[in-house]
């Protein structure tokens, strides 16, 4: 089987792709919590740490390199 991928060849389209896709993964992040043998506090827990993790890997690629 042969799958072809078209990208999109605007900057607006190449965002709006990364919005659909960022929605996908966080339905099925939300559907794995929801479907987790644990009490809700523990599943808002771990979004939480999620959120964290997240904003710290973020702010991690963002800052510039130490140069010696």
């Amino acid at each position: 089987m042969q799958i072809v991928v078209h990208r999109p060849e605007k900057p607006e389209e190449m965002r709006e792709l990364q919005a659909r896709a960022a929605a996908v993964y966080a339905r099925l992040v939300f559907l794995y919590l929801e479907r987790l043998p644990c009490p809700l506090e523990q599943k808002l827990l771990l979004l939480d740490r999620l959120e964290y993790a997240l904003k710290e890997k973020k702010q991690n690629q963002t800052e510039p390199a130490d140069e010696d």
